[in-house]
């Protein structure tokens, strides 16, 4: 939808925040997750082709998985823990091997816990054809897509400044004007591990389709970048109201010295000028770690190293100072966002913002909205099932593993 197409008198404003969602689940250490996979196997293998089961697995792995993996009753040592890991492990790879090679119904052979049993073994092992190891910590995928429970595969584990949580966000999206009723517009769940910046544009695509976009969106400085920002007002005609992050470079943080923007930028010559006059001697535009346009701009190390004040623009003894900038509208866009937030004008604006806390905050204590009715993304219950919410046979309710003894 063209902004240019947008009566914005017919618009309101909306405010946007998140907050953290426990996942239904137990969290589990790496050697409870372990074997509790093996075990949701076994238990769904037993289920869906019981005369497979009790005829190919050993006698002594109902009795060695049955009862739950919990800290408590687990070895309190490195070796046994890692002997212990190790065994599961091999248990595992070898209840693999024999699913594949044999011939249980084809509903077993492809059954989801198989599937898992194998993601969460490439997860957490190195593996060769004489024996199987657990990975390193530093060599673990990363937490966006570490399986932490076979109870609820989509949950994850997320740290935001002082709370850790296994689960999921919620983004809720308000309307706020003084005049009119607050009613919330737009929800959406992810991942614990999923950056709220990166909601910006679905919330906004999610409120376009119901023709409920507001003329000015209020967030706070996590849903905020430069190409948010100019995204915002060319696709939607919408105003992102919120703060930017600062300018991270040791000179702008001791507001001392020369940061980023006492840099003068020729956008037409590709160069940038000191504030003592120098002309940069390269630029090369690249891409950052995120996969977003950068541009490295870089001065002469002769002349950085003639200059009288080096100590007010960079801390190498001898290397020169580099820049690292965006794209010129991205750049011009953070440089106006970084002036407007500190004005009075912007504060005052801002205050409205704050009114989504509160609903978050009657959700929380009206609605357990911090805590997971169900488990995974959907969280919903299939409408033909007779259990309810309590139904583990689908994968719902608040247990970790089904009470169904193996034997």
């Amino acid at each position: 939808m063209s902004g240019a197409w947008i009566d914005q008198s017919a618009r309101v404003r909306s405010r946007t925040d998140a907050t953290h969602v426990l996942a239904a689940i137990r969290t589990l250490n790496r050697l409870e997750c372990l074997g509790e996979t093996l075990a949701h196997t076994l238990h769904q293998l037993l289920l869906s082709a019981p005369v497979w089961a009790h005829a190919t697995i050993p006698a002594e792995w109902w009795e060695r998985y049955a009862a739950r993996f919990d800290a408590f009753r687990l070895p309190n040592t490195a070796p046994k823990q890692a002997a212990l890991a190790e065994r599961i492990g091999r248990d595992g790879r070898q209840l693999l091997g024999w699913v594949q090679a044999s011939t249980l119904p084809a509903e077993g052979l492809a059954h989801e816990a198989v599937a898992l049993l194998r993601r969460v073994w490439i997860q957490q092992f190195y593996a060769d054809a004489e024996r199987i190891r657990l990975r390193t910590v530093a060599d673990l995928p990363p937490a966006a897509r570490l399986i932490g429970s076979p109870y609820d595969v989509d949950a994850r584990l997320s740290t935001k400044r002082d709370t850790t949580w296994n689960g999921y966000k919620v983004h809720l999206t308000e309307t706020c004007d003084a005049d009119r009723p607050n009613l919330i517009t737009d929800v959406q769940t992810t991942p614990a591990t999923t950056p709220d910046g990166q909601l910006t544009v679905p919330i906004q695509a999610a409120l376009a389709q119901r023709q409920l976009l507001p003329a000015e969106q209020y967030v706070d400085c996590a849903y905020t970048d430069a190409a948010t920002i100019i995204a915002s007002q060319a696709t939607h005609a919408i105003e992102l109201v919120g703060p930017v992050q600062r300018d991270g470079s040791w000179q702008a943080q001791a507001e001392q010295g020369f940061a980023g923007a006492c840099f003068a930028i020729d956008w037409a010559a590709k160069q940038a000028v000191c504030p003592q006059g120098q002309t940069s001697r390269a630029w090369s535009a690249s891409t950052d770690t995120a996969g977003q346009a950068v541009i490295h701009v870089q001065f002469e190390r002769t002349v950085c190293g003639a200059c009288g004040v080096p100590e007010a623009c960079t801390k190498a003894k001898t290397g020169p100072r580099t820049l690292k900038l965006r794209p010129q509208p991205q750049y011009a866009a953070l440089q106006r966002a970084r002036q407007y937030q500190e004005t009075d004008d912007f504060k005052q604006r801002y205050r409205v913002r704050a009114g989504v806390e509160g609903t978050i905050a009657q959700g929380v204590q009206a609605f357990d909205l911090r805590y997971a009715r169900y488990r995974g993304m959907a969280k919903t219950i299939p409408s033909d099932c007779p259990a309810g919410p309590d139904c583990t046979a689908h994968g719902h309710g608040h247990g970790h593993r089904p009470h169904t003894s193996f034997l």
